[in-house]
């Protein structure tokens, strides 16, 4: 009896101690869970912080205002998205500036090209790291040449030191200059050591120094296309920070290689200007003949031939139209501009088969938000411009 109530006691002890050691296992345990989310916690908020301090140092606001922030984010990531899909036409509808004439400005405008700029100089040219994103509108066709001596066709015209064609069968909507040769003397240019330094980044004319070669026609007819004092009247103020006479070589390039990545183009320079070509081709003077002719956000007014126009309509005697760099063949008398049957190619600044179709730099804070189709072209992508 005594034997059994030892043993009984003997149990009783390992019970309790068992009971203990799992105890102190338990809350070894719970002490360590409630360490490890203490410091999942503390890492997560200097995480947090961190973040917060780059939405601050980044975009200036307020960390309220991250969902904001990318809610955004998502929406540029789409309109790029978008602007790639080539057999769809971005549209602007609500940039307030008629190109005809006509009182309705909804399908005047569309997107050609999107630059993001992360970790290098601003399009200011202030030497401050921008990371924002700048959209460039074209004129959606050639713009009309009026009679309102006061419209912003005639303006740009006067400033640029241009005149319509004699012929009544383009004068609408063909214009040149007065005198290529002699522009040197008459053209009011930027200035050098201003401007000059700005708006050749901006609109991707910086490989190029066009200020440094006032001598050549093809560099002095480009300039007044790329001089924005020329072509204001085509920005505005609320949405819109500069405007040109028409794209540059590396722009239009550049967003072709955007929307067509199965056949990319190219260029170079030499020291009469720009040279380009198709990848697997040498450099030339034309190129991109039938692909540009299914993408009307290049071509408004595609024809195979030569010739190949709707004789009841100004527009089509209007051959394509000027860009705003000049051309590294011919002497430097040539400038770039975009025919209806060759695509991208050169011709010399007097002849009388061309219009504009001007470029705008919106501002960095806009956004576009797309929005309903009701231009009524059934290829076309619309958004409208929204702070």
């Amino acid at each position: 009896m005594r034997r059994f109530l030892f043993k009984k006691q003997n149990i009783k002890r390992e019970e309790k101690g068992a009971i203990s050691a799992l105890v102190l296992f338990t809350v070894l345990m719970f002490s360590v869970i409630l360490m490890g989310a203490y410091f999942t916690i503390s890492t997560m908020q200097r995480a947090q912080i961190k973040s917060d301090m780059r939405i601050q140092d980044l975009y200036g606001k307020d960390v309220e205002e991250a969902d904001k922030i990318y809610e955004e984010q998502v929406l540029q990531n789409g309109l790029k998205e978008k602007f790639k899909d080539n057999t769809k036409v971005p549209y602007v509808i609500n940039y307030p500036v008629d190109i005809d004439g006509d009182g309705d400005s909804t399908d005047d405008w569309q997107v050609f090209y999107i630059k993001d700029y992360e970790g290098e100089d601003n399009a200011q040219g202030d030497n401050q790291p921008d990371t924002g994103r700048r959209v460039f509108l074209i004129a959606s066709d050639y713009v009309k040449i009026l009679d309102d001596p006061n419209s912003a066709i005639r303006k740009s015209m006067e400033k640029s030191h241009m005149v319509q064609s004699s012929d009544e069968n383009k004068k609408d909507y063909v214009l040149m200059w007065k005198d290529p040769y002699l522009a040197l003397c008459e053209l009011h240019l930027p200035d050098q050591e201003g401007k000059a330094n700005i708006f050749p980044k901006l609109f991707e004319e910086s490989l190029y120094k066009i200020w440094e070669h006032q001598n050549l026609p093809g560099s002095i007819c480009a300039a007044t296309m790329l001089c924005t004092e020329n072509w204001s009247d085509f920005k505005y103020d609320t949405y819109a920070d500069y405007a040109i006479g028409g794209p540059t070589y590396q722009m239009w390039i550049n967003s072709w290689n955007m929307r067509h990545q199965d056949k990319q183009a190219y260029y170079q320079t030499n020291e009469l200007g720009y040279l380009m070509g198709v990848k697997g081709q040498n450099t030339q003077s034309a190129i991109l003949v039938q692909e540009a002719q299914t993408d009307s956000l290049y071509l408004p007014h595609a024809s195979e031939t030569e010739g190949d126009f709707d004789k009841d309509s100004q527009i089509e005697h209007c051959q394509g139209y000027w860009g705003a760099s000049p051309c590294g063949l011919y002497g430097g008398f040539n400038l770039m501009m975009v025919h209806s049957n060759i695509a991208l190619t050169d011709h010399f600044g007097g002849d009388d088969f061309y219009g504009v179709r001007p470029v705008v730099c919106l501002k960095a804070n806009v956004k576009l938000t797309p929005t309903e189709n009701v231009i009524g072209i059934e290829n076309a992508e619309c958004f409208k411009i929204e702070f």
